[in-house]
């Protein structure tokens, strides 16, 4: 039967450019079985070209690190780009029906919490597959590892290296950071980033803080993402969304649609990690 899956694991995937088009024209040539193909990539790097080819590849789903949307941030982990060109690139791989993961790292130097939720924000409002925020590891033989003091950085010098301080962040800041993002992630991954996506480009909100005070709304009521099921969910997420839209004073009954909509597509394409499913397929209005 062959495989129905083949992960690329390379972050810097494309960081030669003439070498990721060999890679891609060779699977594009021998891919009999027409496995879809898992990578990560620079988007920053990436062209119309190369994205046609990872097209072509069977390329479905490809993660972006995009760490930070603060340039300071950025330019201090040696990971500069221009933010507008990144955007771009998202949508012509969203285009050519590509998805994309979009990664954040909470506990970068000169970073703090509400810059973790800005950068979700962003993120949010790209229309990815997911979104995930990692942990910061001090691996040994970084920048940051031979610079730690200067940074502020302290953290777990056995595997895996997790950072618990940094500058900017104080421990129990990373903590809920990470927290927020494993809340923004379990909505994605049962289908609703569509509805993060609505309620700040239609209602003007903002994603992070929707989700901040989702995670607390749960947590008060002792329930958690893990084990939920997908009825469970939305039956909580309806709940939710009843008292926040009074709160906000925003339209709840086109709020509950949308959620519904979420729903739905979530439990027609179960087990698919699609871009329908976060509603790419969703007429815009």
């Amino acid at each position: 039967a062959g495989p129905k899956r083949l992960f690329l694991m390379d972050p810097t995937f494309n960081l030669n450019r003439e070498r990721a088009g060999r890679i891609l024209r060779f699977i594009a040539r021998n891919n009999r079985h027409k496995s879809t193909v898992h990578t990560e990539i620079k988007a920053e790097l990436l062209d119309e070209g190369l994205t046609e080819l990872l097209a072509e590849a069977g390329v479905r789903v490809v993660e972006v690190g995009v760490q930070s949307t603060d340039p300071e941030v950025l330019k201090t982990a040696n990971r500069a780009y221009d933010l507008k060109k990144l955007g771009e690139t998202v949508q012509l791989l969203a285009r050519k029906k590509v998805d994309v993961i979009l990664q954040l790292i909470a506990g970068l130097p000169g970073d703090d919490y509400e810059g973790v939720k800005k950068s979700i924000d962003w993120c949010i409002s790209q229309r990815p597959m997911s979104t995930v925020v990692f942990p910061f590891f001090l691996l040994p033989g970084t920048h940051f590892h031979r610079h730690s003091k200067r940074y502020g950085i302290k953290a777990d010098p056995n595997p895996n290296y997790y950072v618990f301080k940094s500058k900017g962040f104080t421990y129990a800041e990373i903590l809920s950071a990470i927290t927020l993002g494993r809340h923004t992630t379990a909505l994605y991954h049962e289908g609703f980033g569509l509805l993060l996506y609505f309620l700040e480009s239609h209602l003007g909100l903002r994603g992070s803080e929707f989700v901040e005070r989702w995670a607390q709304w749960v947590g008060e009521r002792n329930e958690t993402h893990a084990g939920l099921g997908l009825q469970t969910l939305y039956k909580l997420l309806r709940q939710f969304l009843t008292t926040y839209c009074k709160e906000e004073g925003i339209d709840c009954p086109s709020t509950l649609e949308v959620a519904r909509y979420c729903y739905y597509m979530q439990k027609a394409n179960t087990g698919n990690l699609s871009v329908g499913r976060n509603g790419r397929n969703a007429p815009h209005s």
